[in-house]
């Protein structure tokens, strides 16, 4: 397969799995047939790495959540258990890194 195809497969395995905490690498070069350090290139050849693709799959789904009226009834550690992060603090870190505020708040905001 093309490089391109090597990506997309990656970043289609990363969509349909970011909410497995123990999602890595690892796991994803094997799911698509290459080596780590292949996919680490391709993800770099795309301007970012591989965790980042990871965290950017969970933040997004964390962020649908949070504005979406029907979760509004989930707590937020079950947000983050839902969307892959291993801790609740450390999802809140990344998600005001990302957002710029912590996910409570947010979805207040979105909410109101």
């Amino acid at each position: 397969g093309s490089t391109l195809d090597h990506l997309g497969a990656a970043e289609e395995f990363i969509r349909t799995n970011y909410q497995r905490p123990e999602l890595s690498a690892t796991g994803i070069a094997a799911a698509v047939g290459i080596s780590e350090r292949q996919l680490s290139r391709l993800f770099a050849s795309a301007g970012r790495t591989v965790p980042q693709a990871i965290l950017a799959a969970r933040l997004g789904e964390a962020h649908r959540l949070l504005s979406s009226p029907e979760a509004v009834h989930l707590a937020i550690a079950d947000i983050s258990a839902r969307c892959g992060f291993s801790s609740h603090a450390q999802f809140s870190r990344s998600y005001r890194a990302c957002f710029g505020m912590p996910p409570l708040r947010h979805r207040r905001g979105l909410l109101a």
